[in-house]
């Protein structure tokens, strides 16, 4: 089979002050890790000039497969994209790949990590970043693919395996950062990639708010890494980054809101239509795989808080990226901002 012919990966959904570190990086370095440390200080939050472009709202209420819903959603996300740049030599597929995290908010984050499809976890299944730390990973061919989240306000002790958002307590008893799960186990933004392997085959990546948002997640396909990804008309958000345009958290209903932070703030948003006791509610029904979807002001709500991102399931036309031989870099924290890359 033709690699570009084939699907997108189908992601099943998923059923205040800091309390951590605020200057050590855990890093939970394994063979997979290359480097870590501190972001230059130019990028650093607090010291960068953040470049805030107006973003198109999106307000279509109708069949999310029509034109009107995909022009909409592609305006508003193309104000936050980061310009494509290829490669301009040779790009080898299979080589290894660099995927870095980078945490530009004013918390420390918990970063989780899954193998998806088999597989492996790197990183120990998660790491510590205080602000403006980074760590970066490379990953051999073939490397299938992964689940990746973030986390404030945990204790990273086996006794108290807990965070604002999340529980990472597998039945060894692990540590928040020390994830084994094949999927997590809460109410969190997730980014979801799976690697192309050889010659022509594709990476899909995307960012899931199909279950809940709690923290911001950027993606950025590393400048000049990449051959590009498809000469094919039909296929979209071709090496575009994902970035967030505001935070679900601020104006969450509370009947949508279960966890607070360590200053008793809203720490995650729940999406209406992955609740079990509505997501069979007609509005939320009424999507088959055909991408028959109807959008509703909820999924509306989550698409412009990030309108490149998944707001409900078969959200595939505006919502899977696909690049070829990229390296990756992950931001948390960062709103409202026109996507750029921090060389490390």
């Amino acid at each position: 089979m033709d690699p570009e012919a084939d699907p997108p990966i189908a992601w099943a959904p998923d059923e205040g002050p800091n309390e951590g570190p605020e200057a050590a990086l855990s890093n939970h370095a394994d063979a997979f890790t290359i480097s870590s440390g501190t972001i230059p200080k130019q990028y650093q939050t607090g010291v960068r000039t953040p470049v805030m472009p107006p973003v198109p709202k999106i307000t279509w209420l109708g069949v999310a497969n029509a034109p009107e819903y995909k022009a909409q959603v592609h305006a508003a996300a193309g104000a936050l994209n980061l310009a494509p740049v290829n490669s301009n030599g040779t790009v080898d597929v299979s080589r290894a790949r660099k995927i870095s995290f980078v945490n530009l908010s004013t918390k420390t984050i918990w970063a989780g990590v899954s193998g998806n499809n088999g597989g492996p976890i790197f990183g120990g299944g998660g790491w510590v970043l205080a602000p403006n730390q980074f760590i970066e990973f490379s990953l051999p061919t073939p490397f299938i693919g992964a689940r990746m989240w973030g986390r404030v306000a945990c204790k990273d002790a086996p006794t108290d395996p807990t965070c604002a958002n999340y529980t990472c307590s597998s039945a060894s008893g692990s540590i928040p950062t020390g994830c084994t799960l094949a999927s997590p186990k809460g109410h969190v933004t997730l980014f979801e990639i799976h690697f192309g392997k050889t010659g022509t085959a594709l990476d899909f990546y995307d960012i899931s708010l199909v279950d809940a948002f709690n923290l911001p997640i950027n993606i950025v396909p590393v400048p000049g890494s990449y051959a590009g990804a498809s000469t094919d008309p039909n296929r979209t958000n071709s090496c575009g980054s994902i970035a967030f345009a505001s935070n679900l958290n601020k104006n969450c209903p509370a009947a949508l809101s279960e966890y607070k932070d360590g200053s008793g703030a809203t720490a995650e948003c729940r999406n209406q239509c992955g609740l079990p006791a509505t997501r069979n509610i007609p509005l939320c029904q009424s999507c088959t795989g055909s991408g028959n979807c109807i959008t509703n002001q909820n999924s509306l709500d989550f698409k412009n808080s990030c309108p490149g991102a998944y707001s409900f399931s078969y959200d595939d036309a505006t919502s899977t990226y696909v690049c070829r031989g990229a390296d990756y870099q992950v931001q948390y924290g960062v709103i409202g901002e026109k996507a750029f890359y921090i060389p490390l």
